[in-house]
């Protein structure tokens, strides 16, 4: 059982649920990123793009932080949600195109959108939760992880026969932009020392 005490149980419902729905919008596009890059490119590629990956993450992750720094430390995380659901978008559209070089990014970028999400969840909640309220509700909070990340394999396998590998990009979009939605409220929520830690986070 979830041991909860008092005013904690909302807080504790919103970052479950954006665990979960962060994760699902990710495992929906998750599979679409490899299949689509292997049907354009070919699966004897895929040693050199992991090389390029591995460079290519470093390098973005820096400019992303450069980029991303005059933005308050307390919206980072939604802004950069709002980003991504933008950089979906473009991808949905550019999908019509049937260039190989967009399939290309598109895996680049489904790697980085993964890596993004994770850190920033485990960002958010060691900033919203001390150490021993970690352990009480770190357990259910990450199971809504789990659960996404079935809960989105089984969209992408059921649903892309109706809605096609382009659209599932518009669900996994929505998804996101409820999880701004669900992290500013998270923030909106919290204390004012959880969010005076966060600030003095930004500074260091």
């Amino acid at each position: 059982l979830v041991q909860l005490r008092e005013g904690e149980a909302t807080t504790t419902l919103l970052m479950f649920l954006y665990s979960f729905l962060a994760m699902t919008s990710y495992n929906i596009i998750k599979p679409l990123t490899r299949s689509e890059f292997i049907s354009s490119l070919g699966a004897d590629n895929m040693p050199y793009l992991f090389l390029a990956l591995g460079v290519l993450i470093g390098v973005i992750m820096q400019g992303y932080t450069k980029l991303i720094s005059p933005v308050p430390r307390r919206w980072m995380i939604p802004v950069t949600q709002l980003g991504i659901v933008g950089v979906l978008f473009g991808f949905w559209v550019l999908a019509g195109l049937g260039n190989q070089w967009v399939e290309v990014a598109f895996y680049l970028f489904g790697q980085i959108y993964g890596v993004l999400l994770i850190s920033q969840f485990w960002t958010l909640a060691n900033l919203i939760y001390d150490a021993r309220a970690a352990k009480r509700l770190f357990g259910f909070i990450g199971a809504g992880s789990s659960l996404g990340g079935v809960t989105g394999g089984a969209i992408t396998t059921l649903a892309v026969e109706f809605v096609g590998n382009r659209n599932l990009l518009l669900v996994s979009a929505v998804m996101l932009a409820v999880c701004a939605g669900l992290v500013v409220a998270i923030l909106g929520r919290g204390r004012g020392v959880e969010l005076a830690g966060i600030e003095e986070a930004g500074k260091e």
